[in-house]
């Protein structure tokens, strides 16, 4: 058998009759696999058989990573103490009656679970703490701001009290300048004297009635007036045609569709090809030569003036005719003609 001994760690280490925690055992490695079992016989006050495991390579990285040493090392890597790990999981709020049916391995897997999920809570906290102080500074900072333009704006208003200071203190209407306003000795009469009648027919009467109105006033109202009339009472004839002749102009009439087009150039009564075929001949020939009919692309329909395409429909044969007789010296015309399907 051989000499090298291992760390044994107790199946159950919680579960003992007087409630203790049972210890690791340093025993010889060939008794058992790692991650088998062994049973030996258990102390006075314990069972008298006692189920002990060897962990595996996995296990004891976990209890090393739960346990570091002073310089990172895992000093209890092998030898992990359970009775830290008993009162760290009744701490972390595990009930006791459960802790005592944890395997070995079970109770380190909880603890270094319920170790991340505090880490995460604290995480959690401490952002939500830094977050509220930082909103709070920023409220802080806005209010500060606020009270530091209040102030430059009443300072400002204390130098100037003329420019905003009424609509401050809760005043409608602005207080008007002192050369806008009306003085008495322009005006010896009332504006109410004045009737609206009177100063529309003659602005002669005014003159007489309110002999101590300016020159400038009366020829400030009278002006409006006489310019209405002219502008209603003066107007020429030229123009009335004119804008008669823009309103009653005609409107172009315009066909829409490859279907009206053909029905337009009587296409419609020919049945000798379809419909797909004669729209695919008149966009050919709209192409070659120079047609009106606009085509948008594909999903808009063609769009062309009626007068137009007949004029160009009409005008076709001799177009063609006068494409095909330079080409007729060089090389024999096509025996089918162009204009028939």
């Amino acid at each position: 058998m051989s000499k090298h001994k291992a760390w044994y760690w107790p199946l159950f280490p919680f579960w003992t009759s007087d409630g203790s925690v049972r210890p690791n055992l340093l025993l010889p490695a060939g008794w058992a696999q790692r991650g088998g079992q062994v049973e030996v016989r258990g102390p006075y006050w314990d069972r008298e058989r006692v189920t002990y495991y060897r962990p595996r390579r996995q296990d004891i990285e976990l209890a090393g990573s739960l346990f570091p040493g002073p310089l990172g090392l895992g000093l209890y890597a092998e030898n992990p103490p359970w009775k830290q790990v008993y009162e760290e999981l009744v701490s972390l709020g595990v009930h006791p009656h459960e802790i005592i049916h944890l395997k070995c391995y079970d109770a380190l897997a909880l603890l270094c679970d319920l170790r991340r999920r505090k880490q995460a809570e604290q995480l959690f906290i401490m952002n939500q703490a830094y977050w509220k102080a930082e909103l709070d500074r920023q409220a802080i900072y806005r209010q500060a701001t606020l009270l530091a333009i209040e102030s430059a704006i009443k300072e400002c208003l204390k130098e100037n009290p003329e420019l905003v200071l009424p609509l401050l203190e809760g005043k409608t209407t602005p207080p008007q300048p002192p050369n806008q306003t009306l003085q008495a000795e322009d005006v010896t009469t009332p504006k109410e004297d004045v009737s609206h009648s009177e100063v529309d027919t003659s602005p002669v009467a005014v003159n007489v009635e309110t002999p101590t109105l300016n020159a400038s006033t009366v020829s400030a109202q009278a002006a409006p007036v006489a310019d209405s009339k002219v502008s209603a009472g003066l107007a020429s004839p030229t123009s009335e045609a004119s804008e008669s002749s823009l309103v009653k102009a005609p409107r172009k009439n315009c066909l829409s569709g490859w279907k009206a087009i053909c029905r337009k150039l009587n296409l419609s009564q020919e049945d000798r090809r379809t419909l797909e075929a004669k729209v695919k001949w008149l966009k050919r020939l709209n192409r070659k030569y120079h047609g009106p009919i606009y085509c948008v692309g594909p999903g808009h329909p063609p769009v062309v003036e009626e007068q137009e395409i007949i004029d160009w429909w009409n005008t076709l044969p001799e177009k063609i005719r006068q494409k095909a007789s330079p080409e007729s010296k060089t090389q024999s015309l096509n025996s089918r003609n162009e204009m028939t399907l």
